[in-house]
């Protein structure tokens, strides 16, 4: 809660216009780990059309993915210490996040937590985090 006081304080106390306000606070909050800026960019990949391994996220922090079918997804490229992934399944078809398939380069798999593969409908979303110590993608909520 102290947290949030000062950072309330600080834009209080910036006292420009909104405009300016507005963009302060935006970095405020990013700086402070509150808005996690890998959210302020997303990639609408074309539908997929087969099993994606290594799928290249380039720097979006959001996939909006769609498929002709179901599809399998079995790793990310690009993963980072900490960086964070929301996967969005903006189709009709199911996009399934597969465990720790060797498809994928050994860094870029996915780690379910179930032990199995985790289906998502369609409007479902994952967030994924990479954990830097098991080199790792790992689904943090559904």
């Amino acid at each position: 809660m102290a947290t949030i006081t000062r950072i309330i304080d600080e834009v209080v106390s910036l006292g420009h216009e909104i405009g300016v306000l507005s963009a302060r606070l935006t970095r405020i909050l990013v700086d402070r780990g509150l808005i996690l800026n890998e959210f302020l960019s997303w990639l609408t990949p074309d539908e997929f059309t087969a099993n994606q391994a290594n799928f290249d996220i380039e720097d979006a922090g959001v996939i909006r993915a769609s498929s002709d079918a179901s599809r399998d997804v079995s790793g990310f490229a690009r993963a980072k210490p900490s960086r964070r992934l929301l996967v969005v399944n903006v189709g009709s078809n199911n996009i399934v996040l597969k465990n720790q398939d060797s498809s994928s380069t050994a860094g870029n798999r996915i780690i379910t937590g179930t032990g199995g593969s985790i289906t998502l409908s369609a409007d479902d979303t994952a967030l994924l985090w990479y954990d830097d110590e098991t080199s790792r993608w790992r689904i943090i909520a559904q």
